[in-house]
């Protein structure tokens, strides 16, 4: 039976990591809270996969290009966390669009006989000016941008200077 020996690490490994680690300190307190969290245990993870990568290579010490290659699987990983809780986060937002166009385009059904109105009316008329305007103006294009269109907009003659008032109304389907 064969007893199992200590897994060393050289200077210049330990130097890289101590470089490593005052740098990442500082770039995880500069992140946000949920994905520092979740990349926190990372340090200790170094330690692990540097040996791992020595033992792959029968060294018989952790080399500094082992906690190199660490560090690039750990920041794989945090990449990987950063892409899928920006996805989730986009997926909510995007929720929230299709949900207030759906209100939107219900309230453009029944008010002003199908006319339509414009976006300031939209916000004053059905949310009492209580929703910010680039949310009503997001869900608006989601409205004239889906297949087949909920919505459309059109600008009607007005006498006098001033801007263009846009009016959306509903699509209706036959």
């Amino acid at each position: 039976k064969k007893a199992g020996r200590e897994m060393v690490m050289s200077q210049e490994a330990r130097a890289v990591i101590i470089e490593e680690y005052h740098q990442r300190e500082s770039a995880q307190d500069a992140m946000p809270e949920l994905l520092a969290n979740m990349v926190s245990r990372h340090r200790v993870f170094v330690w692990r996969l540097s040996a791992i990568f020595a033992l792959m290579d029968l060294s018989e010490s952790v080399q500094a290009e082992h906690v190199r290659q660490a560090y690039r699987w750990l920041d794989y990983s945090a990449a990987s966390i950063r892409y899928l809780l920006n996805t989730a986060r986009q997926e909510a937002e995007q929720e929230e669009v299709i949900s207030l166009a759906g209100e939107i385009h219900g309230f453009l059904l029944t008010h002003n006989d199908g006319k339509g109105c414009s976006s300031t009316e939209i916000s004053q008329n059905l949310f009492s000016g209580n929703k910010k305007a680039k949310d009503i103006t997001a869900a608006l294009k989601s409205l004239t941008e889906s297949i087949p269109p909920g919505v459309e907009q059109y600008q009607p003659e007005q006498k006098g200077r001033g801007r263009k008032k846009t009016i959306f109304r509903p699509v209706i389907t036959k």
